[in-house]
């Protein structure tokens, strides 16, 4: 959990999700290899556009998944030795810095994230594009959408979208 994120208190608003939930009260019943996450978010610095984040991850000990994603990380670090050794300012040189922010995050962040998720947890890629059609302003979304399993389907694999609030400090471009 990032620093600015906060535990929500009860009843908090959630967005579509209504109150907010006691993380104690809540199942968080992740399967050996699965992932349990927060809500799908955007952020226009990394590049990201409706992916999931990398600030509340739930998971078991030894989870074969968060081991492909540390496999992947050294991997896509061995091509990309050099990256760390600038960094463009986030103020003198914004075009650069979004660059290297996007690349960053495929490198070590969320993109990295949900790269892995699409070849390895086809129950969140599959939830993360239906929210990401409900992000869209749709008349009618209902007539495209059944709804009715989504609530199930966000309670079993986002938990953390009905207890936290991600920060948006973004401490990271400063440091």
């Amino acid at each position: 959990m990032d620093l600015d994120d906060q535990i929500l208190p009860p009843g908090a608003p959630t967005g579509p999700y209504g109150g907010a939930r006691p993380l104690s009260d809540m199942a968080l019943a992740a399967t050996p290899d699965g992932l349990l996450l927060n809500d799908t978010v955007s952020n226009y610095k990394l590049g990201m556009r409706e992916l999931y984040n990398t600030s509340v991850i739930g998971s078991h000990a030894g989870n074969p998944t968060l081991e492909a994603i540390s496999e992947e990380m050294h991997l896509r670090y061995q091509t990309a030795q050099d990256f760390y050794n600038t960094r463009p300012s986030p103020t003198r040189d914004p075009a650069g810095f979004r660059a290297y922010a996007a690349r960053l995050s495929e490198l070590t962040g969320p993109a990295l994230l949900n790269d892995v998720i699409t070849h390895q947890r086809p129950e969140l890629r599959q939830l993360r594009g239906v929210l990401s059609l409900w992000s869209f302003p749709v008349t009618n979304q209902q007539a495209i959408i059944d709804f009715t399993p989504l609530g199930g389907a966000i309670n079993a694999h986002l938990p953390f979208s009905r207890c936290i609030k991600i920060g948006g400090t973004q401490s990271w471009v400063s440091t």
